[in-house]
């Protein structure tokens, strides 16, 4: 019998604005149709080219294309905080932490995203492009005992490493959620 853990509190985290430009989506489906051509003299037996294979490849690339052009409207991770772990729900893998394993939480207010050339940038108490947020770095125990250690750590990529809290949800409400369940929050100063 499967087990239903009650969630907490949940929200979506803010999306990256500006990912794709309309530069970058002309020079993908200008690609895609030079790249379909070829496959109509590609007609078992003929030497002649055959439109419908070249619609078929022209088709099925099409269809993979549209896949990755709808992710930036598609909503953010979802993020719950249950009654033991902190989840944050991604397209093919949860991230879980649970709150034993976590030693602190660094808070950063007032953060949003910019593009800085192609390259999405976090401005920690600043503004950018986008929606304000709130930004809480998660520092696992194991993480902490590695680095005092002197070795180098990665985060396991099935823990929650980091989430966004964004200014419609109460961030008052996350950060008792977080002390209720005796994690030790740090609220990072801002810049003066």
């Amino acid at each position: 019998m499967l087990s239903v853990k009650k969630s907490l509190m949940e929200w979506r985290e803010p999306k990256i604005k500006g990912l794709l430009s309309r530069n970058s989506v002309f020079v993908l489906l200008t690609a895609i149709l030079v790249v379909s051509l070829p496959f109509g003299f590609l007609h078992s037996g003929n030497e002649r080219f055959s439109i419908s294979i070249c619609l078929i490849a022209l088709a099925f690339m099409l269809a993979g294309t549209i896949g990755f052009l709808i992710q930036p409207l598609r909503p953010g991770p979802r993020i719950e905080l249950r009654e033991d772990e902190a989840v944050r729900r991604l397209p093919r893998r949860s991230q879980k932490s649970t709150y034993k394993d976590i030693d602190c939480c660094y808070c950063h207010r007032g953060c949003s995203y910019s593009m800085i050339g192609n390259k999405p940038m976090l401005n920690v108490h600043g503004q950018g492009d986008g929606q304000n947020f709130t930004s809480i770095q998660v520092i696992l125990k194991n993480e902490t005992i590695l680095n005092s250690a002197g070795k180098n750590s990665f985060a396991d990529r099935r823990s929650v490493t980091r989430f966004a809290v964004p200014g419609n949800v109460d961030l008052d409400l996350v950060l008792k959620i977080l002390h209720d369940k005796n994690v030790k929050v740090v609220e990072a100063e801002s810049p003066q």
